[in-house]
């Protein structure tokens, strides 16, 4: 049997998911050097780890500066915590870690994974080489970026008239209904 832990990370708008193929701990956090990186500003460069150690799953929070709770406690920073698959935990007091453990035979691990056969014994043995990677992190800027990284101006002729005027439009309307409004309340006031 081989196994494994998935993990899933969400929020109210967005959702991470990561497979572990690998022993030892998976660490999670901002950093392009934990095993599950997740690009988000709330989480700390290395914010938590967990690991699968026999049949019990534990989770370390790793020093960071947002916390990790385990059904409502907030954990101590490097003191491993016992979880289970139906354990709330919290990571910066917005985003929900789900935790499962993958068992499967090796059939199915293989397919996931790059193979070599040992040609030295001269059987079909097989050995796991370089697991494939199953998460993808992408995005994508909102407006071009030159290369002094800052915004680019549309050019005027790209902008509809008609749309700053019914702004300016717009700002006139309030300023003279609270005008109006508060002349009102000096009246009623002064009575």
């Amino acid at each position: 049997m081989f196994r494994s832990l998935k993990l899933t990370l969400s929020s109210p708008t967005k959702a991470f998911e990561f497979t572990a193929n690998q022993e030892g701990p998976v660490k999670l956090g901002r950093s392009l050097k934990c095993q599950f990186s997740v690009p988000l500003d709330d989480l700390s460069r290395e914010h938590c780890s967990l690991e699968l150690k026999g049949e019990e799953i534990y989770l370390t929070d790793l020093g960071s500066s947002n916390g990790v709770w385990v059904n409502r406690v907030r954990l101590e920073p490097h003191k491993p915590c016992l979880v289970t698959t139906e354990s709330t935990i919290v990571l910066a007091s917005i985003y929900y870690l789900k935790v499962q453990r993958v068992e499967f035979n090796t059939r199915s691990a293989i397919k996931n994974e790059e193979i070599i056969r040992d040609s030295k014994k001269g059987d079909s043995s097989r050995t796991i080489v370089n697991p494939v990677e199953t998460n993808t992190v992408s995005f994508q800027l909102d407006y071009p970026v030159n290369k002094d990284k800052r915004r680019k101006k549309k050019p005027e002729s790209e902008a509809p008239p008609e749309e700053s005027s019914t702004k300016s439009q717009d700002v006139v309307k309030m300023v003279v209904g609270f005008l109006v409004a508060l002349g009102f309340a000096a009246y009623y006031l002064t009575r």
